[in-house]
């Protein structure tokens, strides 16, 4: 009933501390190719915040497309404690 935001709570609730999460359904390549760039840093620069990560991810897929869609349906909710804020 209340779409991403409901299914993040229901996360979050149950001890995720961080989510990555769409506002509509996407089923694409450059979907896949945005989550490989993210996981790629998250693997590289495991203390710096997801949210920075991510937003590092969608500049490298805009080099790609300016479909908006493709690169910028995605939102962060919750904090991982302890990383760092910048990307270094």
């Amino acid at each position: 009933v209340e779409g991403p935001i409901g299914l993040v709570k229901a996360l979050m609730e149950r001890g995720v501390s961080c989510v990555v999460f769409s506002t509509i359904p996407i089923s694409s390549k450059k979907l896949l190719q945005l989550f490989a760039f993210f996981y790629t840093l998250v693997e590289k620069f495991p203390n710096v915040a997801a949210d920075v990560l991510l937003g590092a991810a969608m500049r490298q897929l805009r080099k790609t497309t300016n479909v908006f869609i493709e690169w910028g349906a995605f939102n962060i909710c919750g904090v991982v404690p302890g990383q760092d804020s910048q990307f270094k």
